[in-house]
């Protein structure tokens, strides 16, 4: 119902490129199990091991229009570092 995947190479979510940070490269969880914990469990786990590993910060890009995800990670104390704006134009149908 859930992963996280962790990179522990440099670069991997910009703008981060220092050896002492691990990069999230994937989490999501299925909405059944959203708020159940299993998310902030995985991340918890994952932490763990960074810092057991010597990392001292970890990175994660997101999607701010993604608006379950950002609250997730800016609920978890992530910091913005770099802000993008897209948008999305779409043809009219004929």
């Amino acid at each position: 119902c859930a992963f996280l995947c962790m990179a522990p190479r440099p670069g991997q979510v910009l703008p981060t490129s220092d050896d002492s940070t691990v990069s999230i490269t994937g989490a999501f969880t299925t909405p059944g199990g959203r708020g159940s914990g299993v998310g902030a469990a995985l991340l918890n786990r994952g932490l763990s091991w960074a810092a057991a590993e010597g990392y001292t910060t970890c990175a994660v890009d997101f999607e701010v229009a993604n608006i379950p995800g950002a609250g997730f990670w800016l609920g978890r104390g992530f910091k913005p570092v770099a802000q993008g704006m897209y948008r999305h134009v779409h043809a009219p149908r004929q």
